[in-house]
């Protein structure tokens, strides 16, 4: 796990890019990758056009031999590599049987540099594990890039005539970039709809995201694009047939147990490490299902008892300590547990986070206490596992049934929208939105929108249209519940719940592994029946049916609680004087850019109790502190 970047040239008409200038920015570049990469820095220059490679090292695999860039026997092909390759070990002995000879004892970066030499562009689907990465061709002056297939690792491009600069986090790009960029209108109330950039965006429309499972080959002859993994970038095609196959394979007699055995790979392929590995326990389904196979692996393999970690909070129906405390007496680990109560420091961590990090504004206060368990889990060790994906691949949010409620009962609904209780997220606001909507992606947007379309031109700007994932009418026999899914894997997932753990874990040099992101277990998903996911009005129905031998059955049983803060009683409370300086200093983007009487009303709805604008305020907040740590240029203003 490291940080990465490059700036190359692509045009020998414009001459080799300025040495010294070149030098600077890389040196700026490293510096803002330091955090991703604390155990050691490399670069690599071309020795005529200037181009060059940068380096951070989070030192997991091969401690010694695995150091970047690195290049092969003639120097002719320069990777630098972000992740880890699970199934490198089995790809080495393939490129050995190829005639490759190995440098390295056993780096994983090494496979990329004689498989990119085999396999060029086919190398990616030959991946198991969680990467971006480049490939630099010196002879063909050619540079290859690639993510993987759910989006978990991070990677910014910005392409020009003349060169291509890349970096695993956005504030790292703009030190290689000769001009700043500007953001626009358009792409901030994108932000403010979702609360967090599309996974093939950015705040900056002159910078992408390289999407989940995309390539990108550049060459003198031009641009290619590709995407090597029919993935959940395309929707799911009927319930039963995954990725659209049309002879998809009949599921196993015994489903439960053939996710069991797939989850017990999963985990097996990620004990990989020459370093210690500690695990989240939130004490929900998802991580108490990984703590518990990996303690089972180390049991097996005489490794003794996982340090487990779980976040403990002051508020009762925050704090799910009780339940963590639960499963790591019954499965046997050694647990520790963190007091969490960042009112005083939560500003002043959300400024370091996005100078350091983030680069953009992203609307999910849950990076708040993954950043403050992720600090503390480094202290432990350099890897951490954790239970994230099987929410958006088993069906575990309660929005993917409320939108099967609204498609089924819409008309029925509507008249009883003013007899129901409001709810923590404003529930009865967003049923509303979702029942007056005739279009699957507006209703489901009802259920996940920060700020609706209304609000959005409420306050002074034009609503962006949805965003693609969600304009794509439901296909033949496919449920809502699995149309809301796969939208999830589109968007959220990669957009939010990765770019989240991912900024937040290595900010402090953490790597985290998530068992259930393992593609094969994606694509086991994706081929169940609606019956094999939800029972019982709750999801993740064969998840409780093939693991519940593990766990309590109190903690199977549970109800999903989401990984959050009291951030709207604080915005109420020791946060209210803050975030109201903050909203209406002269110099604020909302006093700038936005209807100010708009972004009044909501702060004093929230404050007075009339309504929960919890997500509205914190997605504002941190619109501001981007703002204020950035000084962007508005284009369109």
């Amino acid at each position: 796990m490291c940080g990465i970047a490059g700036l190359i040239n692509l045009s020998s008409a414009t001459g080799p890019l300025d040495p010294a200038a070149t030098l600077r920015a890389a040196a700026q570049c490293a510096a803002a990758l330091a955090h991703r990469g604390p155990d050691g820095e490399g670069r690599w220059q071309h020795p005529t056009n200037g181009s060059i490679l940068i380096h951070r090292r989070l030192a997991i695999v091969d401690l010694h031999g695995g150091r970047q860039p690195m290049v092969n026997e003639n120097a002719q092909v320069v990777v630098v590599f972000n992740g880890e390759i699970y199934n490198h070990m089995e790809l080495r002995r393939q490129l050995q049987g190829l005639g490759h000879t190995f440098a390295s004892d056993h780096s994983d970066t090494e496979v990329l540099v004689h498989g990119w030499e085999a396999w060029g562009e086919e190398l990616p689907q030959k991946l198991l594990g969680m990467f971006a990465f480049a490939v630099y061709d010196c002879q063909a002056e050619t540079l290859f890039l690639a993510r993987d297939r759910l989006g978990q690792k991070p990677l910014y491009v910005s392409l020009t005539n003349s060169a291509a600069v890349f970096a695993s986090e956005l504030p790292a790009l703009l030190a290689l970039l000769a001009a700043k960029p500007s953001a626009s209108l358009r792409t901030i109330g994108r932000y403010l709809q979702l609360g967090y950039l599309p996974p093939n965006e950015s705040i900056y429309p002159g910078i992408e995201s390289l999407p989940p499972a995309g390539w990108l080959h550049l060459s003198p002859s031009g641009v290619k694009r590709g995407a090597y993994w029919p993935t959940v970038a395309a929707n799911y095609a009927a319930a039963g047939t995954p990725f659209g196959d049309q002879h998809a394979p009949s599921l196993p007699a015994e489903t439960p147990g053939a996710i069991g055995t797939l989850m017990t790979t999963a985990v097996q392929s990620q004990l990989m490490s020459d370093v210690p590995l500690a695990c989240f326990l939130s004490g929900g389904i998802d991580s108490s299902i990984v703590a518990a196979l990996l303690q089972q692996q180390r049991t097996a393999l005489g490794q003794g008892r996982l340090q487990t970690l779980c976040a403990v909070f002051d508020e009762p129906q925050f704090d799910e300590s009780p339940f963590a405390r639960a499963v790591a007496n019954h499965i046997g680990t050694r647990h520790l547990e963190l007091n969490i109560s960042p009112r005083r420091q939560v500003t002043a961590l959300l400024h370091q986070l996005m100078r350091q990090s983030l680069g953009q504004p992203f609307g999910d206060s849950s990076i708040v206490p993954t950043a403050l368990i992720a600090q503390a889990a480094r202290s432990i060790a350099p890897v951490a596992l954790s239970g994230d994906g099987a929410d958006e691949l088993f069906g575990g949010y309660d929005r993917y049934r409320g939108l099967a409620l609204v498609q089924r009962f819409r008309h029925l609904l509507r008249p009883l929208l003013p007899l129901l209780p409001d709810g923590g997220r404003d529930a009865r606001h967003r049923l509303k939105q979702a029942c007056s909507e005739r279009q699957i992606g507006r209703q489901y947007a009802g259920f996940t929108h920060i700020f609706s379309d209304d609000d959005i031109a409420s306050l002074g700007i034009s609503a962006p249209p949805l965003p693609s994932a969600m304009t794509e009418e439901r296909l033949t026999d496919q449920s809502a519940m699995r149309w809301a899914m796969a939208c999830d894997r589109r968007l959220y997932l990669p957009g939010d719940v990765l770019y989240k753990v991912d900024t937040a874990s290595m900010a402090c040099g953490l790597e985290v592994r998530s068992p259930f992101l393992d593609h094969r277990v994606a694509e086991f998903a994706a081929g169940l029946q609606d019956t094999q996911l939800f029972g019982g009005n709750r999801g993740k129905l064969l998840l409780r049916q093939a693991f519940g031998h593990l766990l309590p059955a109190e903690i199977m049983q549970r109800k999903k609680q989401g990984f959050g803060l009291p951030i709207g009683q604080w915005f109420r409370g020791p946060l209210r004087g803050d975030l109201a300086d903050r909203l209406t200093d002269n110099k604020a983007f909302s006093r700038r850019y936005l209807r100010a009487a708009a972004v009044d009303d909501v702060l004093r709805q929230h404050v007075s109790g009339e309504r929960d604008h919890t997500h509205r305020l914190f997605a504002l907040l941190m619109l501001e502190i981007w703002f204020a740590e950035f000084a962007p240029t508005i284009a369109d203003a």
